[in-house]
């Protein structure tokens, strides 16, 4: 595939600023004309496109179709390489991941119509992402996933904070399980995380970080990076 054709697709990825340690996000809506998912289509493997076709609702296999066609792109321009040669692994339940298992090290996620990737050349990463919800009850899932120190911290904070502050916890907790290559089935609680008094969230380990992505009012994000120093020689990171 020409590099030109891709131009559209490559519009629609925005990426963050004021990152940490070399790491790379971009964010994307998912939400765009049908001439774009035809063209995504163009980029898929046939496992991948198989995925799609197997997802029941339009709506959300246009969103898959698009998200993996912006992640083989991404990761693409990393290796140098066209969309069609990136090898990945995809299995049932479980974070994609390069087949050669080397840097650069990526992570996905999608909540609503936002896609995030994150790519660094060195550390292990995890991202997440979940569009907030008014009508969610928060009391409960907080209990399920929070240690009871953890838990009376959240509820000491005042009303109004809580809510922000949850979706802070969870997203953290799942980045931190992306970069430790487990998935949500090991469960959020094995994640440790600190909860300050103003609802802000901090990595426990030494060798982890948190940061919170600045995505607007309606999503809290949270990225993740984790060290790997068993992966030797860095990923030679491309401007």
């Amino acid at each position: 595939m020409r590099r030109v054709e891709l131009t559209p697709l490559r519009d629609l990825l925005q990426p963050l600023t004021d990152l940490p340690d070399g790491a790379r996000v971009w964010r994307a809506v998912l939400s765009c004309g049908t001439e774009l998912h035809a063209l995504a289509g163009q980029v898929l493997s046939e496992a991948e496109a198989a995925n799609v076709a197997a997802v029941r609702r339009q709506p959300n296999r246009a969103r898959r179709q698009l998200g993996y066609a912006l992640t083989r792109i991404l990761l693409a321009d990393a290796l140098g390489v066209p969309p069609e040669a990136v090898q990945l692994q995809r299995a049932d339940g479980e974070a994609p991941v390069l087949q050669h298992a080397d840097p650069p090290f990526f992570s996905v996620a999608h909540s609503g119509d936002l896609l995030l990737v994150a790519l660094h050349g060195r550390r292990r990463i995890g991202v997440d992402v979940e569009h907030r919800r008014s009508d969610r009850s928060f009391g409960q899932l907080a209990e399920a996933i929070l240690p009871p120190d953890g838990l009376l911290a959240w509820l000491a904070l005042a009303e109004s904070q809580r809510e922000r502050a949850f979706y802070r916890i969870w997203t953290a907790k799942e980045a931190l399980l992306k970069a430790h290559g487990l998935t949500l089935a090991d469960g959020l609680s094995r994640m440790p995380v600190a909860l300050d008094p103003r609802g802000g969230i901090h990595a426990v380990r030494p060798d982890e970080t948190l940061v919170e992505l600045l995505l607007g009012n309606a999503y809290v994000g949270m990225l993740a990076l984790r060290d790997a120093s068993e992966c030797g020689e860095p990923w030679p990171e491309r401007a």
